[in-house]
């Protein structure tokens, strides 16, 4: 039963921290276009960043609820 609900919960969960990741990489990213003045060289960086974040992210946590006890 324990571990159905587990499989439920991280079903969702790369879209999740995904979608985290990417938020912050698109805040990261208008921030760098400000700096560099030009939205397009910044949001590209955000985006990679963002993915990596999220994919960071993603491995943390998947392997904190994955763990056997």
């Amino acid at each position: 039963m324990e571990s159905d609900s587990v499989n439920k919960k991280n079903k969702n969960l790369s879209i999740v921290m995904l979608s985290c990741g990417m938020s912050i990489g698109t805040g990261l990213g208008i921030t760098y276009g400000v700096v560099f003045d030009n939205i397009a060289i910044g949001l590209s960086i955000g985006a990679g960043a963002g993915l990596a974040i999220g994919a960071a992210l993603f491995n943390y946590y998947n392997s904190k609820t994955c763990e056997e006890k």
